[in-house]
């Protein structure tokens, strides 16, 4: 059961939140997300000190991220590291 549900865009709609939360949990989500800074920084924004975040990805070798023919993108472990770590 949702106490709330929110219709927009992802990172104006957790911007526009005045709260601060736990647990994130973003399943099949970041596959429509290709650059992950702003999304990290707002669930940052928006974390308790002890928060996780907890979300699925598709598995990119290499680096960085790429949009593939699926109209999914695919994220490298080495992105969502260097894009938590810079957002701390």
């Amino acid at each position: 059961m949702y106490d709330a549900t929110y219709v927009g865009e992802l990172v104006t709609c957790m911007d526009a939140l005045d709260a601060q939360y736990d647990l994130f949990i973003s399943a099949d989500v970041l596959i429509y997300v290709g650059s992950l800074e702003a999304l990290f920084e707002s669930l940052k924004n928006h974390a308790s000190d002890k928060a996780l975040f907890v979300f699925s990805t598709e598995h990119l070798e290499g680096q960085g991220y790429l949009l593939q023919y699926t109209c999914r993108y695919t994220h490298s472990l080495e992105c969502i590291r260097s894009v938590a770590a810079k957002s701390g």
